[in-house]
């Protein structure tokens, strides 16, 4: 089993070209430059406490996009555009984690600026995730 974060990495470099991970695409981690970049950092979820016959338990994962961008208007428009993109996706298999539907939990948070001038915008994102307690 691997993190929502992974696999929203995955979903994103798949579907967007202009996303390399390790280049302008990052994990948990924002480093100082690019000064435009995208960073997922795990934050929460929940369990569900039930577990079905089938020894199966779902989990509701989730995430937090991050955009840092030297102009808001980009950066917003960028957000907006994964926010968008990532909330079509339905029952989707990856990385041997079966997810529903990808919810939006918040509208567009302005962060400011970090001490380089450069706007940082997030918005919270959750889902469900089936897996075998058997993994």
């Amino acid at each position: 089993m691997g993190t929502f974060s992974k696999d929203i990495s995955d979903i994103l470099e798949s579907n967007f070209s202009d996303l390399v991970f390790g280049t302008n695409l990052f994990i948990s981690h924002e480093p100082d430059m690019p000064n435009d970049c995208v960073t997922i950092y795990d934050t929460g979820g929940n369990i569900d406490q039930e577990i079905d016959p089938t020894n199966n338990f779902t989990r509701h994962p989730e995430v937090q996009l991050r955009v840092r961008n030297v102009s808001y208007v980009d950066g917003h428009s960028q957000l907006e555009n994964l926010i968008q993109f990532l909330k079509t996706i339905y029952n989707l298999e990856i990385n041997d984690n079966y997810y529903g539907a990808i919810i939006q939990n918040t509208e567009i948070i302005s962060l400011g600026k970090d001490n380089r001038e450069r706007f940082r915008l997030v918005c919270n994102l959750t889902s469900t995730r089936e897996e075998s307690c058997d993994s």
